[in-house]
This record gives structure tokens, sequence and C-alpha cells, in this order.
């Protein structure tokens, strides 16, 4: 997106008054971000954090540049539909693509940076956070001072890895450069407590957590496992998740409040079975590792499990009714097609029934390629179509123009507004990352839906879907138990009641 400037002259003279009507909730975090020059904005998925932080920006009215960062689907969509959907006169340049939705060439995004370095005019730029690192690089190499004195994180969690090379250690090179830094997440802990550290870092340099992971781990958590006399699983001290809790309710906010203001929610898990023929080739997998079948050419195939971890993916493929021939001749060079065969359909029988009867849009998540695949094949009667990450895509969903839409939660599961385009979820095999699953349930889940909304998990009787299912309830657990520690409810309700009295 090429750089736009539009009049600054709006409401000038009164900038730091508001420009939208914050949900209170959204307005408590906002207050509480003005407040907090480094903070956490912890608010549940789908609950409006992007446009609260736009406010904070129109009230703030920073006189440096504003980096945003975070997955390119978002930065190239969400963000800039929301400043136009608003009308906020911000000055805005893409450092992803070009204003036709194009990625830039190396060539141009540097000229970007170049361009950022030198302007003065203050400008909020758009950042994927898989080229972060490039531009950290680009100014260390140059000598160039960091220009963006201003940095919001969207889906911080992704910057949870502590190791230095990862998105994270490029953020650390220039935090001494960053005056005001805010991080936005609905899933702080998808794993468990070891991942705030990172989040915590950003906040504070380690003031609170430790200034290092190492330390961090060392000083909460006790080893629980252990393989080849080295630690491999850990669990809170006593005590420790407590204290945890207490130290980032400091800096972050989060609040259950706003679930009254969001759409209702029925989980329903629906049971399919398998006959005795496809639970002996389940069984056979699970036993012996090894399962053949036949390709999707009608060649005898075997799929091979290395490990427990490949083991328990292939189950799960298994669950769905397709499993990926093993690589016996060498890896699978990029482009290769891999062989692939259906071993049941019992899932997409029952996912046809509901596609039929729910009466609008259906959204499908999956897991496996081979998955898309079959359903692309099975259900295109039903018109059918996979996303492919698109603003174009996206909004002809919302227009009711998809009536069947598959979505894989790794790579287009977070941040997109697609509430407006129906109320039913699928999920024709469940991921192992409770992020994933409620950053993807949060698509339809959120803010603006005005129908409640409906989460079907298809299940095969006797497989790995419920120990997945029973991971992502555990995990999700532990994440709610750090949210409500920190939240602000109390407050929420005082500060409510003020708005009332005027």
């Amino acid at each position: 997106m090429a750089t736009t400037d539009t009049t600054m002259l709006l409401r000038q003279g009164c900038r730091n008054a508001p420009l939208v009507r914050l949900q209170p909730y959204q307005r408590m975090a906002c207050d509480f971000a003005i407040a907090h020059p480094r903070c956490g904005l912890f608010l549940p998925v789908g609950a409006g954090k992007t446009l609260t932080t736009l406010e904070l920006l129109w009230e703030l009215d920073p006189t440096t540049h504003v980096l945003i960062i975070g997955p390119k689907a978002i930065m190239q969509s969400t963000w800039q539909d929301e400043i136009d959907k608003w009308h906020f006169p911000f000055r805005i340049t893409s450092l992803i693509n070009d204003g036709r939705g194009r990625k830039l060439s190396r060539k141009d995004r540097i000229a970007g940076y170049e361009r950022m370095a030198t302007t003065t005019l203050p400008t909020v730029c758009f950042m994927s956070r898989d080229l972060f690192h490039d531009l950290v690089d680009w100014h260390r190499k140059t000598r160039t001072d960091w220009p963006y004195r201003f940095v919001v994180i969207d889906e911080a969690q992704s910057f949870k890895s502590p190791s230095a090379r990862t998105r994270f250690g490029a953020l650390r090179k220039v935090s001494g450069s960053i005056d005001r830094l805010v991080e936005l997440t609905g899933t702080p802990a998808s794993n468990g407590l070891l991942d705030v550290w990172t989040l915590m870092w950003m906040i504070d340099g380690g003031q609170r957590l430790g200034t290092t992971f190492t330390r961090y781990r060392d000083l909460f958590f006790t080893p629980t496992r252990y393989v080849d006399g080295r630690p491999v699983d850990w669990a809170p001290r006593d005590g420790s998740e407590a204290l945890i809790r207490r130290l980032m309710a400091e800096v972050c906010i989060t609040t259950d409040a706003v679930r009254p203001l969001m759409p209702p929610v029925t989980y329903n898990d629906v049971t399919v079975w398998l006959d005795a023929g496809e639970m002996a080739k389940y069984k056979q997998l699970a036993k012996t590792q090894v399962l053949e079948f036949m390709d999707d050419c009608g060649d005898l195939e075997r799929a091979i499990a290395a490990n427990g971890a490949v083991l328990r993916a292939k189950l799960a493929q298994l669950a769905s009714g397709t499993s990926y021939a093993s690589d016996i001749d060498g890896p699978v060079m990029r482009g290769t097609h891999r062989s692939w065969g259906v071993v049941h359909e019992e899932k997409v029988d029952a996912l046809r029934c509901i596609c039929e009867q729910a009466g609008s849009p259906v959204l499908v998540a999956y897991r496996f390629r081979c998955e898309r695949d079959l359903l692309c094949d099975r259900l295109k009667d039903l018109g059918c179509e996979a996303f492919d990450g698109t603003g174009a895509m996206q909004r002809r969903w919302n227009d009711h123009e998809i009536p069947v839409m598959l979505i894989q939660p790794a790579s287009a599961g977070f941040g997109l507004n697609l509430q407006y385009g129906g109320h039913t979820i699928v999920w024709f095999s469940l991921p192992e990352s409770l992020e994933q699953y409620q950053q993807t349930n949060g698509r339809l889940a959120r803010t603006g839906q005005t129908e409640p909304v409906m989460i079907h998990r298809l299940m095969a009787k006797g497989t790995v879907d419920a120990v997945i299912a029973k991971s992502l309830d555990h995990k999700a657990d532990v994440q709610d138990g750090l949210l409500d520690a920190i939240n602000k409810d109390d407050a929420l309700v005082s500060y409510s009641q003020s708005l009332l009295d005027g």
C-alpha cells in the first residue's frame, strides 16, 4: 500500500478528544495504555483490540512514527479496513505490499525503510512479523536511528520464543529506542505460564520476572520430567502462579466484562463411528506405526510414523479419514505432490449434513492439506472453497457469497473479521495448539456478530481426537486462570458506573 496523506486538520486543537465511542471495557483498556507507556492489553479474542488501539493512537497523537507489527494477513487488511471504517485521519504506509496489494520487492522494501528514516511527518507503518527482523537488521547495518518510538505488537504471543534468533530477539535489539509499546493478544499463555516471560520482558526489560528466561524458569518452576538426564517439562513452584499473575497485573489488563457483549457460543461435539475395518487400520497404525493404504491414484502406499509426535499426527489424520504416504525414497521436495489416500469418509458425511442444515455459510477448519483437497473435491457441489488469505475473498465471505469456506488455523486463523459472513464453525480435525483453536473460533465469535455462534467438533469415537480435545481443555484452564487473576472487573464496574453517572 503506497503512503497515503490524509488531512490532519480534522479536530485539530482537540486531538485528545475521543474520535469513536468505545465500549466501557475498551475505554478502560485505552485509559490504561495511556497511563502505562509499556503495557499489555490481553483482551479476549474478538473484543475489538484493533479499534481500541486506533483510538489510543488518536488520543495520544504521537510525534514520531508508529510501527504496527503482526501477521501478514492482518497487516494487509484488518487494520487498514478499521482505519477506513472509522475514518481515522492517519498518515499510513505499508512496508509489506504496494497500493495494489502486491508484495513489495526487496528493493522497494528497502526504499520504504529509507523513506521512514528520513520522513519527519508522523506515520503509522504496517510491518509483517516475519519481516520485522529484516527491518531491524537494516537499521543496525546502516547505523540509522530507529524512528519508530511507538510500537504495537498484534498477536504478541507469536513473540514468545526467548531465542536470540527470533522475532523477540530482533525486538530486543531495539527495545531501548522504544518509548511506548503496546502488546495485543487474547491468548497470552496458550501453552502455559512459561510463555509469558517474553511478553513481560518486552514490557519491563525483565524487572518483574527476571532478566533471562533461564532465571525466570529456575525461580518460578521446578522440573517434572527428564529425558537423558535433562529436564523437559516444568511445573510452577508452590505460590509461583499467584506471584506471576500479581506481577503481570501491574502492567497488563484483561477483563471478562466483555463477555456479555459477545455473541453466545454453543459447543457441540459430533461423534462419528468408524466401522470394524476402519478401526482395525487405526489400531494397526497405533500398534505398529505402519499403515498400508491405497493412494488417490490407486497405488499401494505405506504410512510410517518415525516417533511418538509423528504417530500422534498420523493418528489424527487417520481419524479424519486420510493419510499421507511416507517419504520412503527421501524427503519431499518443494512443489512436489505428496501421495495421500482416503481411508474413510465418516467425517465428510457428518460435515455435509451440518452444511446442508446450517441455513447460512459454514466455516470449516482443517489441519492437513490432504483434508483440504478431500473436502474441496467432495463438497464442491455445495460451493466449497479454500480461503486464500486475500482481502477479496474475505469480503466475498462476509457478503455471503461462499457457502462453505475452508480455513487453515496456522495460516489464516488470526485477526480476520469473518463475523459478518456466518455463525457456524466446524472443526474437521482439531489442532494441538490452543492459540490456533481459540483464535479460529474468534473469527466468528467476536463483537459485530449478530447471531449465536455454533461450534461443531467432529470426533471419531475411540481415537486420538478425544486426547487432543482434553489437552486443549487443560491448556485453556491454565490460560483462563492467568486472565482471571489479572482482570480488572471490579474496577470496570466502578468505571462503567462513573460513565453512566456522567
